[in-house]
């Protein structure tokens, strides 16, 4: 099934390794990230299962797109606290500011 999707698994992969990346690039020097994505090296949640997927949809009585479901098996989000990856509500605004700019987080 999502095999033949063009948000397959490893696309959506690739997409979200490029924008964590891209977002820690865009840290400044001394900042550093919230302990959760401090420890994994990755603003990046671990993906769900699809068991975990399945029963998401279960729960909310509807089927996920393939692209979402994709993302899912992915991540389930990002560890970047309410103030941005970092905690700081200053980098949190530098770092949006610096990724709109140059296009990195909209791709």
């Amino acid at each position: 099934m999502m095999g033949s999707s063009v948000w397959d698994v490893e696309r959506m992969r690739a997409v979200a390794t490029e924008w964590d990346a891209a977002l820690r690039a865009l840290l400044p020097a001394y900042a550093r990230l919230v302990p959760e994505a401090e420890a994994r090296g990755s603003v990046l949640r671990p993906g769900a299962t699809e068991d975990e997927i399945v029963a998401a949809e279960a729960r909310l009585g509807v089927t996920l797109p393939p692209s979402y479901r994709s993302f899912l098996a992915v991540s389930q989000g990002a560890d970047a606290g309410f103030r941005g990856p970092t905690g700081s509500s200053a980098s949190m605004a530098s770092t949006a500011t610096r990724c709109a700019a140059l296009g990195t987080c909209c791709r």
